[in-house]
């Protein structure tokens, strides 16, 4: 979620930044140019959520059914901040139990971490819409990666993800791992192999943007 967000504000783009679960107070959650939203601003962005969500509830031609969570609040709140805030994009964590909840049909990109079933994978293409947009999957299990394989040949999906045998490791310390991967050196400050499957996953998301349309350029890879 990070390294997409930094990529986009790297190529100049306005981002709005949602990551989940909740750490620390909950505006430090959405972040917008990279920074932590104002506590301010996040009350103005609650309330207006608080005033729809009442006209919703008052609305007795509405038949809509309303059973609102923690984090469907902080989705609801995030997204008005970023409207507030003229976002060009809005990158958004979305943990596995509130994936029932979500649709993708309006996205640019979906990206899917490593999940651990097939059950939870079941569910998170169950929300795929069919849209035509680009999917990232981390590395996956053969069991997994079918289901996803499967769903995006159904939606006419384009499905990416990072390559092994592209992925060649160099020197590793606690606090650096030097590698390749698609022919390109990349140095990064951190000794844990699930971090670079991350950057790598990334790295396709980087390749997916552009292809969707957005201007990435080698440099802002490399800042971000």
């Amino acid at each position: 979620t990070a390294m997409v967000s930094h990529l986009l504000s790297a190529a100049g783009y306005r981002v709005g930044r949602l990551t989940t679960p909740i750490i620390g107070h909950v505006p430090e959650s959405i972040r917008i140019y990279e920074r932590s939203i104002p506590a301010d601003f996040f009350s103005s962005s609650a309330e207006k959520v608080y005033r729809a969500t009442v006209k919703l509830r008052k609305d007795e031609e509405s038949n809509v059914e309303l059973s609102v969570g923690k984090n469907d609040l902080l989705f609801a709140v995030s997204l008005a901040a970023f409207a507030d805030a003229d976002c060009d994009y809005a990158v958004i964590e979305i943990p596995t139990e509130n994936i029932s909840h979500v649709a993708f049909s309006s996205s640019v990109l979906s990206v899917i971490s490593t999940v651990d079933d097939t059950s939870t994978a079941r569910s998170i293409c169950a929300r795929l819409d069919r849209n035509g947009n680009e999917i990232v999957t981390a590395l996956q299990s053969r069991e997994v990666y079918k289901i996803i394989y499967d769903k995006c040949a159904e939606i006419n999906s384009r499905l990416s993800m990072p390559l092994r045998n592209a992925y060649l490791p160099m020197t590793s310390t606690i606090k650096r791992r030097e590698f390749t991967y698609s022919g390109r050196f990349f140095a990064v400050g951190t000794g844990a192999e699930y971090q670079v499957y991350n950057l790598l996953t990334a790295l396709e998301c980087a390749e997916a943007l552009k292809r969707g349309g957005i201007k990435i350029a080698g440099t802002d890879i490399c800042s971000a």
